[in-house]
């Protein structure tokens, strides 16, 4: 129960410095290095929640124990000096094998098992902190939108429009959030739907402006075919184009 307490942020600094005020050094300084490294793994878990989801919370769990482990360590051989320091987390473990690789110690199956579940442990850690605490913070995952058929990523804060099977439509992306080409797609599609924009593409006019008869239309049509005189007729502003 004291090593569970020792692994709680705030709970298990807390413990450590009841433990600091009754002279009790060792056991103190164990729940502040605990309970400091699961800072890490919520904090990596609540922003890779916020970057990337599920997934991310997980990656920044794992990432943010890597993270604590490296601090702690270098405190510790500030603290003591590089003899009377001890590697922590991930640190001692990248000790350990190094060790067993040179042959000067053999690691136990007990010791591997233990090696093999601290990257999951800390998965876990960053999911729970990342679900737990990043969403009544108003935290939000981050969402994937497809446009022009690719997917973008989309800032986490950014709302989100979900139109059934047509695809899904940010209702608001920030420039940086779009590839150059994504941008211009954009922006083509709004100047073709502009009836104010001079040309909604090579030698087409922005939009129709006839009386809609048969014979307007079949002009408009020639107009249109490049093959056609007219096409060429209707693109020289001192020729009045033929009805062909």
């Amino acid at each position: 129960m004291s090593q569970v307490i020792n692994t709680i942020p705030v709970a298990g600094h807390i413990k450590g410095g009841v433990h600091y005020a009754l002279g009790q050094e060792e056991e103190g300084e164990e729940a502040m290095k605990a309970a400091s490294r699961s800072t890490g793994v919520v904090l990596g878990g609540i922003g890779g929640f916020v970057a990337g989801g599920p997934p991310g919370a997980v990656a920044g769990g794992i990432a943010g124990g890597v993270v604590a482990d490296g601090i702690i360590t270098g405190s510790d051989i500030v603290a003591k000096g590089k003899d009377g320091a001890k590697p922590y987390g991930y640190i001692a473990v990248g000790h350990e094998i190094a060790n067993a690789a040179q042959g000067n110690e053999k690691i136990t199956i007990e010791e591997g098992f233990d090696m093999a579940l601290l990257p999951v442990g800390d998965g876990v850690g960053g999911y729970s902190g990342g679900r737990l605490i990043g969403k009544p913070l108003g935290l939000k995952p981050g969402t994937v939108a497809k446009i022009t058929g690719k997917e973008v990523s989309v800032n986490a804060v950014d709302d989100v429009v979900l139109k059934p099977k047509s695809g899904v439509v940010p209702k608001q992306i920030p420039p940086n959030q779009l590839s150059v080409l994504e941008q211009q797609l954009l922006d083509n599609k709004a100047n073709q739907l502009n009836p104010n924009h001079i040309k909604s593409g090579p030698g087409r006019p922005a939009g129709y402006k006839g009386i809609a008869s048969k014979a307007d239309l079949d002009n408009h049509a020639n107009q249109l075919n490049p093959n056609n005189l007219a096409y060429e007729q209707s693109r020289i502003g001192n020729i009045e184009p033929i009805n062909a």
